[in-house]
């Protein structure tokens, strides 16, 4: 049995914030943080919780599915900006939008942990263990920033990202890894603050975004060219551009949004996913991202053809 990505959807804060007001906050020259990131804007919460987003996500995604909400069975939600609710937020989400055969599961982890909820869903469906699940990813990350520190202040942003999944003709591959003795260089502090040690993340990023890429074609057998819709982890536009710059995929394929919404985490794949899915219609999609741990990943799918 196979599956596909049947729905997706994006809840993002009302409060946009500029580079340039940051820079101004900072004390940093005008350009300076578009010029080193890529970022001009970015989102931040006000009033909202991580869960009001995480529901106008999912709300967003399940609209136009009522056939086949009874079928969704699971549901994944990922963050790493909140600690473990005593109720899961995964079953207060299910009870909300009415989804009352899905098992709720919490993942808060690293940036990667919503391609570690894919895979195992894609798995679960794959092995007819699973009938439809649903995975929401949410960050409210800038409730977890130094206002002084010019290396977590200008990227990191806020919002949610839901996709669907249910059975039918494509199938996948994934990899992971861990570098462990890198697990302080984006670690969170005594209190509560995002600390990142810039440039060892930047080269870590790089090269595992680009080992991630070359493992999954070779699970797969797949050529480079063949791949029609890369969507990487919305870190940085350098990372982005050099991790894919000796790919040899071709560089219109791989979607990059973060310029206007910033570095949103764990969101930022099912996020850029849904923007990406309004204007291709791929029929080999490419997921790869990197965070904290320093764990690295992604998945592979791709349609078959009966």
């Amino acid at each position: 049995m196979g599956v596909r990505i049947a729905s997706t959807g994006v809840a993002l804060p009302e409060k946009i914030v500029t580079s340039e007001e940051i820079e101004n906050k900072l004390g940093l020259e005008s350009g300076w943080i578009e010029q080193r990131t890529g970022i001009r804007k970015r989102r931040w919460v006000e009033n909202e919780t991580i869960l009001d987003l995480a529901l106008r996500a999912l709300l967003s995604a399940l609209e136009g599915l009522e056939s086949v909400r009874g079928s969704i069975d699971r549901l994944f939600f990922v963050t790493s900006s909140e600690k473990p609710s005593y109720v899961p937020y995964s079953v207060q989400l299910a009870a909300a939008c009415g989804l009352d055969k899905a098992v709720g599961n919490d993942i808060t982890g690293g940036f990667v942990s919503f391609l570690h909820a894919m895979d195992l869903s894609l798995a679960a469906i794959e092995s007819g263990k699973s009938s439809g699940t649903v995975i929401v990813a949410a960050e409210t990350l800038s409730r977890h920033l130094d206002e002084k520190d010019v290396d977590t202040l200008p990227i990191f942003a806020d919002g949610a990202g839901a996709v669907v999944l249910l059975p039918d003709s494509w199938h996948h591959v994934s990899f992971f890894k861990s570098i462990p003795e890198a697990s302080e260089d984006l670690t969170v502090d005594s209190e509560g603050l995002i600390r990142m040690k810039g440039l060892r993340v930047f080269k870590a990023a790089v090269s595992g975004i680009e080992e991630t890429v070359r493992a999954l074609l070779d699970k797969a057998g797949m050529r480079p060219e063949k791949v029609d819709l890369v969507v990487p982890h919305q870190a940085n536009l350098k990372i982005i551009t050099r991790a894919f710059q000796d790919l040899e995929i071709p560089k219109e394929r791989v979607f990059v949004n973060l310029q206007e919404i910033g570095n949103t985490g764990s969101a930022s794949i099912p996020i850029a996913l849904h923007f990406a899915l309004q204007k291709f219609s791929p029929r080999s999609i490419l997921l790869a991202g990197v965070g904290s741990g320093i764990s690295y990943g992604g998945l592979l799918l791709w349609e078959v053809e009966e």
